[in-house]
């Protein structure tokens, strides 16, 4: 659509409502305004279209589930952080700094 534009083709504005529609993307996407440079992979286009089939009700629970597993994500990322040293290494246990315990 951009391309269409950008060489001196308008569509009537009813064209580009039902362009946007018949697509199921925002208008800024069709004009290539979005600073958008994600792509969508097959698998996740089958899930977008499965998204988009959901009622407002449904929708709503499958956000706040995502969120919540994304939080989960971070919380096991952040304690796993936390016995790393900034290499990336795991930090010693035992509080003997890495050395042996003589006993």
């Amino acid at each position: 659509m951009f391309d269409f534009l950008e060489y001196g083709f308008v569509p009537h504005i009813s064209v580009f409502a039902q362009i946007v529609e018949h697509f199921l993307v925002s208008s800024d996407f069709l004009l290539n305004r979005t600073g958008s440079t994600i792509t969508i992979q097959e698998d996740e286009e089958e899930l977008l279209l499965s998204y988009r089939a959901l009622n407002s009700k449904s929708k709503t629970m499958a956000l706040s589930r995502i969120y919540e597993l994304e939080r989960e994500e971070e919380s096991l990322v952040a304690a796993k952080n936390r016995y790393l040293d900034r290499e990336g290494k795991s930090l010693p246990s035992s509080g003997t700094g890495g050395g042996t315990m003589v006993g």
